[in-house]
């Protein structure tokens, strides 16, 4: 985890996106922003 600012944090890992996870982020609404892979913010758009 690296702190861009006293707003955003980024959080890199590597792990198999199950439907929870999915409900996780989709949970944190606009507070959220998926970087990578781009087809994963696709899914959760």
């Amino acid at each position: 985890m690296a702190k861009l600012s006293d707003k955003y944090i980024l959080i890199q890992c590597e792990l198999r996106p199950t439907f929870d996870f999915q409900q996780e982020i989709l949970s944190h609404g606009d507070e959220v922003e998926v970087l990578a892979p781009e087809h994963y913010d696709n899914v959760l758009s």
